[in-house]
């Protein structure tokens, strides 16, 4: 009975050796998660955030030196903030992590999108310095596009500018087309805007003094109605003023006591702004559906 006893109080020993040990972690270990507000406020840690002259996407570069081995963490929220005022506050909508190695120059690409599109793009080189949003509509997308994994540069772009400058909704693309819906109804509840018919993708660009202008290239939207009796139907595009911007289409036969469910798509170049519409027709002009759109 002794000896069993000596040897229970050795493997007690022994589990409480381990567990002590494990208590204990270094505080350089591999798997340390600080934030990057925290590691700004770290002596072991250097670092310098700069604007890299885009608008959105990777925008930002986080140059990093550590004398330890950790992880920087950027919460979705986070704002990249530019020293002069007249230039774009980005966002970072995706929860990252990033992996920063001891001892070497580290130079990491952030992701970050404009805030105003109104103002201009930070300078290359610019210095940032990061907040977290006040903006509870901004805080609800960026939760909304980390919890979906949504990662598309453009819908995410549009869909920070639906928030912020009242753009339509409409410039809001998906190609997973649940997704877009759940976005679209988001951006709706959040701005109050209308869930417009089509989709109007757009071009953004930069011009040498970092101005921003965005351009539509595509309108896609689904066009469904009722269709009594056969007929012949076709569409063309027109304008405010009523003049034709796209020719009628050849005519398609649509069955009598149907419901017609066609896919619209139009690529436009060169269209100035303002309000459009695609009219649906039968062959003896009589006008079924009449979209309109804007651009």
């Amino acid at each position: 009975m002794k000896t069993i006893f000596l040897k229970m109080r050795v493997a007690s020993a022994i589990g409480f050796g381990a567990i002590s040990i494990m208590g204990v972690l270094p505080t350089n270990s591999k798997n340390t998660i600080i934030t990057l507000e925290e590691a700004l406020k770290r002596a072991d840690i250097n670092i310098q955030l700069k604007a890299n002259g885009n608008c959105s996407g990777n925008s930002v570069e986080m140059v990093i030196t550590s004398q330890n081995h950790v992880k920087i963490s950027i919460p979705s929220g986070y704002l990249f903030n530019p020293s002069s005022k007249d230039q774009q506050i980005l966002l970072a909508p995706l929860y990252a992590e990033h992996t920063v190695l001891p001892n070497k120059l580290n130079i990491i690409k952030l992701k970050g999108f404009c805030t105003q599109a109104n103002n201009k793009c930070p300078i290359k080189d610019g210095k940032m310095s990061v907040t977290l949003s006040k903006d509870s509509n901004l805080i609800k997308l960026a939760a909304f596009l980390t919890t979906y994994k949504i990662d598309d540069e453009s819908a995410t772009q549009a869909a920070i500018w639906c928030v912020t400058n009242k753009h339509s909704i409409a410039s809001v693309h998906l190609d997973d087309t649940e997704k877009s819906l759940a976005l679209k109804n988001l951006l709706h509840k959040i701005t109050n805007l209308p869930v417009p018919w089509n989709t109007a993708k757009q071009k953004v660009s930069i011009d040498p003094f970092g101005n921003i202008s965005t351009v539509t290239t595509t309108i896609l939207g689904n066009i469904s109605f009722f269709n009594p009796s056969q007929t012949q139907v076709s569409h063309k595009v027109i304008d405010s003023a009523g003049n034709i911007k796209m020719a009628p289409s050849a005519p398609k036969t649509i069955p009598a006591g149907v419901t017609a469910k066609l896919k619209f798509e139009l690529a436009v170049s060169g269209w100035k702004k303002g309000k459009y519409a695609v009219i649906y027709f039968t062959s003896e002009g009589k006008e079924l559906l009449r979209q309109e759109f804007l651009i």
